[in-house]
């Protein structure tokens, strides 16, 4: 069986608490609006979704961390490891992942997440707008009603409008600057 199908690389959404990367309780809060940044494989399928504005995985990652710290009406950012993550593997995934935590460790507003972290526990409990490049979990948070920003070249493309879509870097700077609590409505 291929590692990332097993139980251990999936979200457990029987948690009813939220942890860090360091085991460490995270408090959510209700009223807050918190940006999750779904991660995806620094490793395997870089282009399958065809070009965009960005070098890669990597740097689209980044970009959205830091566009999404300029935009205030975000309480928090969480970074949300793919759940079938796997560092034997998949060294370079390792890598990238150390790289963000380096970079982003000491933000008070930045907070990384267990891999297994329960996206069930999380939206009962605080306002979130998922953003994936090309996730599945897209599909996941718009069956849960959840708003969710991701790239035109995901399996959906510009035909499905159950998510918010940008096509280029500018246009998705500008969403995420934006983004504010009314959008939840």
């Amino acid at each position: 069986i291929m590692p990332y199908l097993t139980h251990e690389n999936s979200n457990n959404n029987s948690l009813n608490k939220i942890y860090d990367y360091k085991n460490k309780l995270v408090k959510l809060y209700k009223n807050e609006l918190v940006a999750v940044i779904f991660l995806h494989s620094f490793a395997d399928a870089q282009y399958c979704f065809g070009i965009d504005d960005f070098k890669d995985i990597y740097e689209w990652t980044l970009f959205s961390i830091d566009q999404s710290l300029k935009n205030k009406n975000f309480n928090k950012i969480f970074i949300k490891p793919h759940p079938g993550c796997d560092f034997i593997h998949y060294p370079g995934d390792k890598v990238a992942y150390d790289k963000i935590v380096e970079k982003y460790k000491h933000n008070k507003r930045v907070v990384i997440l267990k891999k297994n972290t329960s996206i069930l526990f999380l939206i009962k409990n605080t306002n979130i707008l998922g953003i994936t490049h090309h996730g599945s979990i897209a599909e996941e948070l718009t069956f849960l009603n959840q708003p969710v920003l991701a790239n035109t070249n995901g399996p959906w493309g510009t035909y499905y409008k159950f998510l918010r879509t940008w096509k280029n870097k500018k246009e998705y700077s500008i969403m995420l600057k934006k983004f504010n609590q009314e959008f939840l409505k």
